[in-house]
């Protein structure tokens, strides 16, 4: 017994000896497999396949393709699964990529339903699993695929994946993808908090000068907001040699500017300034900003307001992204101080023009005025006032007790009860103001207050709430309110404020003369013509920039401006223009805007041309919100013409609510109902680009040649069409020929990508159907490639099949011609773009790399812009036939032309 003792004991010890031995090789192998798994591998084909499990399709895959890393700001992301690539697109574990690293986007995954949303500052994206709808801060988009959960079956983990470039972009960061080492870089903007919200900034960061020197700012740069330039105030005014006296109080916001005996008052998010106490309105709002990354904080104030009224000269250089300031102080020829700029006017983005920009006057706020306003302006519509009473109130009376008037610029409602009154909730409906009071009854009633601001009245009690309503009928929507309750609360009160004119300007802005109206709230006009004479009536609308006129004017459009108040609540403004200049309306919340353009003959059709900012206007039907609104360019080279396209029938709507239209180069207009849908179809008398905004009225349509409309813009060649059918072959007996093929993978398919609301290339067509302009081909082909000057193209592609005599040739090959091939202006030449897409399609589709080639065809070499044409498979070759005519492999080409051009774009920007 003892003996087995011993020797169980040394058996035993043997054993332990090896499991250590065991665990310790182990230890290594994982270290080893783990060290691999982060490693990016600079060549994707020598990665070990993965092996995957798709919970949508329920499918096990073997997955050989690249395994993709993902940087941060230069940074790899920590990550224990790769990304990996499907139909060209990089698909990412967002929890990996965006929640747990650096970028620190919040989330919510519901298992049930598979909805994900991510959250980063005011940036919400809601996506579903197997869908390719999203939702970007409430309105649909369509991402390239959607997003798929799978498990790493090695790493045993499953992984929710969505489209990684989809996502940071539309998060406002930058992606880049090296096809080279299999990484996606990602790169981020500012991490910034203000307006009460953490903010991951993407815009403009600028630089302030001062008499031609650099400023030093430190980690907040000058930031563009709302169009307008915002200048870190402490270090552009105060510590630079402009030794301009600075205080902020962080409890009010206030921000005190003071030089000489000059003296600016502003206050953080409020667009009233005063300058040596003389009230001013901003176009934009100070902002307090803090960097979340380095801490520092500070307040930004609209550089070219503060700068022009301390006494200096400001210019923005939208090139060089700088605020420029200088001494010498320019004034306009009717001495008054250029609030407008001298260049850009207040706007932080807008370029050059022919004549600098001016503000010839600038009317502001009565200092009489300015204790009513800043009220009115500060009240917040009262929605509650909680008082719950047991006892019920009976309502004895409403009655205007204050009617609107010059001495009190509001109107006052007096509801009296026989005790207190109880909890009242506060509605608007419309034009309807209504009041639900707890525990009150009223004698239903309905009568005439005889008041300004409010007319009828009536009051219903309801038996089973124990509640009455008291309905208020506005005279406006725009009008303020504030409900208050008496201490002994007998007593509520209804007070009533009108809107207010506070500023009016008229000036130069981009090459237009403008007549700007700014006021307190949204404002109503009425605008009528008389000959040369533009009236606009704005009813219930305080006049707070009193009488005024101009009789005269530095302007060449603009010949008079005069505005008076015919009583205590309507405002008449008067411009008088030059004959020679047509008109446009554009309305931005607040602000009315009149631009005048000189007429001219275009010198071919002799029809008159007009600025075409806001070409058109109209109004959007009820249930028809601006997020279902779709459009179509249907530009073909013999007719010029846009759809926009509604939901459900509305031509009753339109047939009482026209289209407005205020730009010459537009010919016609119709609206008609065509299947299920209402179409408003534009008629222009040249190529126009478009550009639809939403505002307070409805829709408003720009205008333009495409290249002030679009940035990037590319012209798609289906080869062959018509007559000229291209290759032909049998497959299965049937006919195949090439133009049809042409037709389908470069326009049916890939224009669905290129027209996407998300996509950031403008796409045209040589050819939309089976149609060619011409029956010689050589002269159809010469007028292909002239298009692409026509349209204002930076890119051309052309799609064409191989063929040949024999059936051994296989793959894709792109040509490009040698006496078309210098670079444009962001370095992009026509090798260099055939290059990047003979990659993309050979690595994508998996055909045989034929390489790139200089060729003298007539669309590439006597072209405008760099121009290609693919070649992508051989229609002689009987299974690269059954392949090109494969609609998955279609499909994937359509994916590959569109992702290989918007890549092209990124890397080669133009600038625009």
């Amino acid at each position: 017994m003892r003996i087995v003792r011993i020797r169980k004991k040394q058996v035993y010890c043997k054993q332990k000896e090896r499991k250590k031995l065991l665990q310790y090789k182990l230890v290594c192998i994982f270290t080893i497999l783990a060290a691999l798994c982060f490693m990016p591998s600079s060549k994707a084909d020598a990665a070990a396949a993965l092996s995957l499990y798709n919970y949508q399709t329920k499918q096990n895959i073997e997955y050989t393709g690249q395994q993709v890393v993902y940087t941060y700001n230069g940074k790899t992301i920590a990550a224990k699964t790769p990304g990996i690539i499907i139909d060209g697109s990089s698909m990412a574990s967002f929890k990996d990529v965006f929640v747990n690293s650096p970028i620190k986007m919040k989330h919510n995954f519901n298992e049930k339903t598979g909805k994900l949303t991510l959250t980063s500052g005011s940036t919400v994206m809601e996506m579903t699993l197997g869908s390719k709808t999203v939702l970007l801060n409430g309105k649909k988009v369509t991402a390239p695929l959607a997003p798929v959960r799978v498990k790493y079956k090695a790493q045993k983990t499953s992984k929710v994946l969505v489209p990684a470039r989809f996502v940071a972009e539309a998060f406002g960061y930058s992606y880049q993808w090296n096809s080279s080492t299999s990484t996606a870089s990602i790169t981020g903007g500012l991490k910034l908090n203000y307006g009460g919200k953490d903010v991951n900034y993407t815009g403009t960061q600028g630089k302030v000068t001062f008499d031609g020197t650099h400023i030093t700012l430190n980690t907040i740069p000058v930031m563009v907001v709302d169009d307008t330039a915002l200048l870190p105030a402490y270090r552009v005014f105060s510590k630079s040699p402009m030794k301009v006296s600075y205080s902020y109080n962080m409890d009010t916001g206030e921000i005190i500017l003071k030089k000489g005996d000059i003296k600016i008052q502003l206050t953080v998010g409020s667009k009233m300034a005063y300058v040596n106490g003389k009230a001013k309105i901003m176009d934009t709002a100070p902002i307090f900003v803090k960097n979340l990354q380095s801490k520092e904080t500070c307040a930004l104030v609209p550089g070219n307001f503060v700068a022009t009224n301390l006494g200096f000269s400001y210019t923005w250089n939208n090139s060089m992204k700088t605020s420029q300031i200088t001494t010498k102080k320019i004034t306009n020829e009717n001495n008054g101080t250029n609030n407008g700029g001298n260049n850009n006017g207040n706007t932080g983005e807008t370029g050059q023009t022919k004549l600098p920009d001016t503000t010839l006057f600038q009317w502001g706020l009565l200092t009489e005025l300015l204790e009513s306003y800043t009220i009115a302006s500060n009240t917040v519509n009262t929605a509650e006032i909680s008082q719950d009473v047991i006892s019920t109130a009976f309502i004895e009376s409403v009655t205007l007790t204050q009617i609107l008037g010059n001495s009190s610029q509001k109107e006052v409602y007096t509801i009296k009860a026989n005790s207190p009154i109880s909890k009242t909730t506060i509605t608007e409906e419309g034009n309807i103001l209504k009041l639900l009071i707890n525990n009150a009854y009223i004698n239903t009633a309905a009568y005439n207050l005889s008041g300004i601001l409010a007319g009828e009245f009536s009051g219903v009690y309801h038996a089973i709430e124990n509640n009455s309503e008291l309905s208020f009928k506005l005279s406006s929507t725009d009008i303020k309110y504030a409900i208050d309750l008496s201490e002994d609360k007998y007593t509520m009160t209804v007070t009533l404020y009108p809107n207010y004119v506070n500023t009016i300007a008229a000036g130069r802005k981009n090459g237009e003369e403008f007549v700007a109206i700014t006021a307190m709230e949204d404002i109503s006009v009425t605008l009528t013509e008389s000959g040369n004479y533009l009236m606009l009536q704005l009813p219930f609308t305080v006049n707070g920039v009193g009488n005024n006129n101009t009789e005269s004017s530095s302007l060449e459009g603009v010949k008079a401006v005069s505005v008076t108040g015919i009583n205590d609540y309507t405002t008449n403004i008067t411009i008088e223009k030059s004959e020679a200049y047509t008109y446009r309306v554009d309305r931005n919340k607040n602000t009315y805007t009149v631009f005048l353009t000189k007429s001219f003959d275009s010198g071919n059709s002799g029809e008159t041309e007009t600025n075409t900012e806001n070409a058109l206007q109209f109004k959007l039907p009820e249930g028809v919100t601006f997020s279902d609104i779709t459009t179509e360019d249907r530009y073909r080279y013999y007719q010029n013409k846009i759809a926009i396209l509604l939901p459900g029938d509305q031509t009753q709507f339109y047939d009482e609510n026209p289209v407005t239209v205020s730009a010459g180069v537009v010919q016609d207009v119709t609206v008609s109902y065509v299947g299920n849908q209402t179409e408003i179809v534009i008629v222009t008398s040249k190529l126009q680009g478009f550009k639809l905004s939403e505002t307070n009225n409805g829709v408003s349509v720009k205008l333009g040649d495409p290249r002030d409309i679009y940035q990037n813009i590319v012209l798609l060649d289906p080869g062959h069409g018509g007559n000229a059918a291209g290759a032909t072959r049998t497959l299965k007996g049937v006919k195949i020929m090439e133009k049809d093929l042409n037709q389908q993978i470069l326009y049916n398919l890939a224009k669905e990508y290129f027209n996407a609301p998300d996509s950031p290339v403008k796409v045209y067509y040589t050819r939309y159907g089976d149609e060619v302009r011409y029956s010689n081909t050589t002269t159809e082909n010469y007028d292909r490639a002239a298009q692409a000057k026509r349209i204002g193209a930076d890119l051309y592609v052309s799609l064409h099949m191989n063929s040949n005599t024999k059936t051994s040739p296989v793959g894709t090959e792109v040509y490009y011609n040698s006496k078309n091939n210098k670079a444009n202006g962001s370095g992009l030449t026509s090798k260099r773009l055939g290059e990047m897409l003979q990659t993309a399609l050979v690595q994508n589709l998996g055909t045989v790399n034929r390489g790139v080639k200089d060729k003298s065809l007539i669309v590439t070499r006597e072209n405008s812009v760099p121009a290609v044409l693919i070649e992508l498979g051989f229609m002689s070759n009987p299974q690269e036939l059954a392949l090109l005519n494969d609609p998955v492999f279609q499909e994937k080409a359509a994916k590959t032309i569109y992702d290989t051009i918007c890549q092209v774009f990124e890397e080669y920007p133009t600038g625009r």
